[in-house]
């Protein structure tokens, strides 16, 4: 039959089918195979042995800025300084670990240059950290397991606690720098709190002597108390007046003495208005302090806002100097105080198990891949082969 394509060899293979290819190169696989498990002994073999060192660290987290203006609240708006962020809310172990300054420490301290056997820095970091490792504690808890995978256990056990020690101490100089930094801005913040405070107390004294106040509620509730009650007893006998009237006669004495009552008190209240305008004169001592300043009841509004203001700026510049001054002493204490939150549970010690080579495992996987190889191998020659085939087919036929 003429070959005008190759679909009949994209046919599926039967199970028959790919035994006979398998066993027609069982040689091949088994050569590939057993290659590869003697390439992977001998790499296992020539692998050094490693030793892992393990350190226990736990971190407290937080930072000193976060907390210290933890009791600001709305206040850290009004001065300017933002609640979020910190020193120690953006600074992690395993991050400061791998900064070029530590390394350079631990190179700097323990003459690694020489040990790596190379001049140039750059090297020598990367050689020192590809054996640093981190990961959390199984247990949680905010532990974390500091790790360093050497040859020389000793050497693990040295460069695991060198890294722990210099990443907290570099944490807490972070730390110490930025408690640094917040007491001098609440230093001056409480300076000029301080002016604020003194500013306020200033006008609010310079108010109360302009208006005559000794103390505005005090002074204006027994104004109005005053006013009030006179008013009252005005109603209150007009209110008797309307009765005696309802059954008593003009010439009736209750009645007469009672309209002589409220005039009274009617020309009492008149009097006590009429010269609260025209003279300005203080209604009793009680109310106003001086008789050089005086102060009307129409006036009573109007002194009352004012007053509320001066209150009101008085008692926010007082709210924010205690604020700025509760803060600044905690940052004070923050400069003396180990801010990096990092305390070492379980220092490393020289391990005694070797960690590495796994040389079974890399002799299962070598194999297995080995394996795997041949397999793939004797199907891609079986598909050439069938090709061939096909061809050598097609040019007999067309002779043919």
């Amino acid at each position: 039959m003429p070959f005008d394509d190759e679909e009949n060899l994209d046919q599926e293979l039967s199970l028959l089918d790919i035994f006979d290819i398998f066993w027609r190169r069982k040689f091949l696989i088994l050569l590939i195979t057993i290659l590869a498990a003697l390439l992977s002994v001998l790499y296992a073999i020539t692998r050094p042995i490693t030793y892992k060192a393990v350190c226990r660290v736990m971190s407290s987290g937080g930072g000193g800025r976060s907390s210290a203006l933890s009791g600001l609240g709305e206040l850290a708006g009004l001065v300017g300084f933002s609640l979020g962020g910190g020193a120690g809310g953006g600074l992690t172990l395993t991050g400061v670990m791998k900064i070029n300054s530590v390394a350079d420490q631990i190179i700097d301290e323990y003459d690694l240059m020489t040990v790596y056997s190379t001049d140039m820095r750059e090297a020598a970091r990367s050689a020192l950290l590809d054996g640093l490792d981190t990961a959390p504690f199984p247990e949680g808890g905010g532990i974390t397991e500091v790790s360093y995978i050497h040859t020389s256990p000793d050497f693990a056990a040295e460069m695991v606690n060198a890294f722990v020690i210099a990443a907290q101490n570099k944490m807490q100089e972070i730390s110490i720098e930025d408690a640094q930094r917040r007491k001098n801005f609440f230093e001056i913040q409480l300076a000029q709190a301080q002016r604020e405070l003194t500013e306020a107390e200033d006008a609010m004294i310079a108010y109360q002597q302009s208006k005559g106040l000794l103390s505005f509620e005090s002074q204006t509730s027994a104004l109005l108390a005053s006013v009030n009650s006179l008013k009252k007893q005005i109603a209150d006998k007009n209110m008797e007046i309307a009765s005696l009237k309802s059954y008593a006669r003009r010439d009736n004495p209750k009645l007469k003495l009672a309209q002589s009552q409220l005039d009274a008190l009617n020309e009492e209240l008149h009097k006590l208005e009429e010269e609260q305008r025209n003279s300005g004169a203080s209604i009793s001592s009680a109310v106003f302090a001086t008789e050089a300043t005086r102060s009307s009841i129409g006036d009573l509004p109007e002194l009352g806002i004012e007053y509320q203001r001066y209150v009101r700026d008085l008692r926010f510049a007082t709210a924010k100097y205690e604020s700025m001054f509760t803060q600044y002493e905690s940052a004070k204490l923050s400069e003396v105080n180990d801010l990096s939150n990092i305390f070492i549970l379980d220092p490393a010690e020289p391990p005694e198990i070797k960690y590495g080579p796994k040389r079974k495992r890399i002799v299962i996987i070598g194999t297995a891949a080995g394996f795997i190889f041949s397999v793939f191998l004797v199907f891609i020659l079986a598909h050439i082969q069938a090709l061939r085939k096909a061809r050598q087919e097609q040019e007999e036929y067309e002779e043919y």
